[in-house]
């Protein structure tokens, strides 16, 4: 009976929804369930509910959940069973499909020791794969996490988000041989162009290629957090690491994802971890250290300068360490080699926009514009500008905020007084640089997050010592990791704002709307123009390339050669079709070449806005 009721939420899982689909899992599930009683019963192996092989019984659960979630989530049998709970259907799916994973664990672990059985006995003396369990472990968790909370993922119909759709259509602009800032204008660093058309590359219609590089980047972020909490913890940090990654990846500052701040992050945990490792040691960083301190430097650099304070902080660490040891010779090295390993990834950038004949285009755009004309409320005092960015960096990152500041805490009080100070002297400086503008964007903040890893080192320390505490054997890391991963999932899903998305369905999304308006029209090689708005997507799902510089509004007002051009391509008729928003589906702005054609909603906001849309007059 026990084994029964072990295996039922995998044939739960596995059943399809057609009847030949049903008999088929049950004809399975039946000669499974004898196979495993009889094998064990020949074995003298009585069954017993524990979790032998936690990490592949998720692994395995978990995707039995998110085949479960695609087999019924839009099916007329959940509609029935949301309304019976007064769910949302998408949510009402996901919390099945993962509690069931999680009742199938016992299920799965059975089957699993029970092949055990047939194989012969493993050699005691072998080595376990620690390094590869480690990699998959870390790659399995970064998957699953973003699958949730990232509008990239394929769970999402689209990502609706702004910023990101305007880079995703410069970066398709790359591939069709256009310049950046010189053919299609942006703001952010070339780097993160380049990265948008990798992503584009990929999939021309969608984020999908952007995801895998989310996954890449969440992946070493993680690695290099265990990393870092080894050298305080050991490796008992290991299973609390998709707690700390769903806080992450969870916080406000997160958004929709596909952020500079997301893509700059492991570069600048890396530069945390060995300057946090030379500190802990009392050594000065090797050769290759330094090198790749410029590589990763200079790529955060091309990807949002206002991000490089962090690393004045963090010479001016080793500036103090090098004169308290006399060890001026070694620090002057290391510096040639970081200069050197910024030359690395400056000297492609440089040499594209030279062939391009588009450097004066980088250093308008990029340094000039973002330097004289992108920073708000430039009449504030420094004090205003502190109060507001803290209030901002709060509100998005209370719990990564929060991390940080016991872990500093956390360091004096184990005496390690060296990382405590590298602490406060690279953060400062990385504050000082993000806020100075006056802006205080909601992902500003996401950067920050690599603070939270000394405090992930207090939250191991502290249970373990609880542990020790209490009197209770110790706990194998392995064995309380699954349930730790399932908290961390159940997390993500209950505090993700972007999962509320999925109710809408895709075709009444404003970009896929406009693709069937502009499709139907006939129009070869159409254009649109997103007059005074950002890019709201158009361009992403009908595959369409700009045919001017400024084929959207920024958020920079002060900028006003872009509304001159556009206003000037309006008179010309340069384009087939103008996007502006309004907030009323009667009201729009008059636009004397163009007609009024018609108005679409927008379900993005938190307030209802609506899209009209228009053509030329005749």
């Amino acid at each position: 009976m026990g084994i029964l009721i072990a295996e039922i939420p995998v044939f739960l899982l596995t059943a399809g929804k057609g009847k030949t689909q049903f008999l088929i899992s049950s004809v399975l599930f039946f000669a499974i369930l004898a196979s495993v009683m009889v094998i064990r019963k020949d074995r003298n192996r009585p069954f017993r509910p524990e979790i032998q092989h936690p990490i592949i019984d998720t692994a395995i659960s978990t995707i039995l959940a998110l085949l479960f979630f695609y087999r019924w989530g839009f099916s007329g049998r959940m509609n029935s069973f949301a309304e019976f709970l007064n769910m949302p259907v998408k949510q009402c799916c996901m919390l099945i499909a993962f509690l069931l994973a999680l009742f199938s664990l016992f299920g799965i672990d059975l089957m699993i020791t029970t092949v055990q059985l047939l194989l012969p006995p493993r050699d005691a003396n072998k080595k376990q794969p620690g390094k590869l369990f480690l990699i998959f472990y870390l790659f399995f968790i970064s998957v699953l996490i973003l699958f949730i909370n990232s509008k990239c993922s394929p769970l999402y119909p689209f990502q609706d988000g702004n910023d990101q759709n305007t880079m995703f259509t410069v970066g398709k602009g790359v591939l069709k041989g256009y310049v950046p800032y010189r053919d299609l204008y942006e703001q952010k660093g070339p780097l993160l162009i380049f990265i948008h058309s990798f992503g584009a590359a990929c999939n021309y219609f969608g984020f999908e290629g952007i995801w895998l590089l989310e996954i890449i980047c969440c992946f070493f972020f993680l690695l290099i957090t265990y990393k870092t909490t080894e050298i305080f913890v050991d490796n008992r940090a290991l299973p609390f690491i998709p707690l700390f990654a769903a806080v992450i990846y969870s916080a406000p500052a997160f958004g929709m994802g596909d952020s500079a701040e997301e893509f700059a992050l492991p570069l600048m945990a890396y530069a945390f971890y060995v300057g946090i490792k030379a500190l802990k040691n009392d050594s000065f960083l090797s050769a290759k250290e330094f090198f790749f301190i410029g590589l990763t430097s200079g790529a955060v650099f091309w990807i949002k300068y206002s991000m490089v304070g962090f690393y004045f902080g963090w010479i001016a660490c080793f500036l103090f360490y090098a004169i308290s040891r006399r060890q001026m010779k070694d620090l002057l090295s290391g510096i040639l080699l970081i200069a050197a390993g910024i030359l690395v990834i400056t000297l492609p950038v440089f040499l594209y926009f030279l062939f391009n004949s588009a450097l004066k285009d980088l250093y308008q755009a990029y340094f000039y514009n973002n330097l004289v004309y992108y920073p708000a409320y430039r009449n504030w005092s420094y004090a205003k500008k502190l109060r507001y960015s803290m209030m901002s960096y709060r509100t998005n990152a209370l719990i990564p905020m929060g991390l940080s500041i016991i872990g500093c805490f956390y360091m004096i009080i184990k005496n390690q007084c060296k990382t405590a100070a590298f602490l406060i002297i690279t953060f400062l400086p990385t504050y000082h640089f993000v806020y100075i503008s006056g802006n205080y964007h909601f992902y500003y903040c996401f950067i920050f997050s690599i603070f939270s890893i000394t405090g992930l080192c207090f939250f191991t320390d502290l249970f373990s010592n609880l542990f020790g505490f209490i009197k209770k054997p110790a706990v194998d890391s392995k064995k309380i990791s699954a349930p730790l991963l399932f908290t961390a999932v159940i997390m993500v899903c209950l505090v993700s704002k972007n999962l509320p998305s999925l109710e809408i369905p895709k075709n009444e999304l404003l970009p896929f709307r406009m693709k069937d308006i502009i499709e139907k029209s006939g129009i070869e090689d159409p254009s649109i123009l997103h007059f005074r708005i950002l890019d709201m997507g158009v361009n992403t799902a009908a595959g369409l390339i700009p045919n001017m510089k400024y084929f959207c509004y920024y958020n920079n007002d002060h900028l006003t050669e872009t509304l001159e051009q556009q206003l000037q391509c309006l008179e010309e008729h340069c384009v087939d079709y103008v996007l502006e928003q309004s907030t009323s589906p009667y009201t729009w702005q008059e636009i004397e070449t163009y007609e009024h054609q018609g108005v679409i909603p927008s379900w993005q906001d938190k307030e209802l806005y609506y899209f009209h849309y228009f053509t030329p007059k005749q």
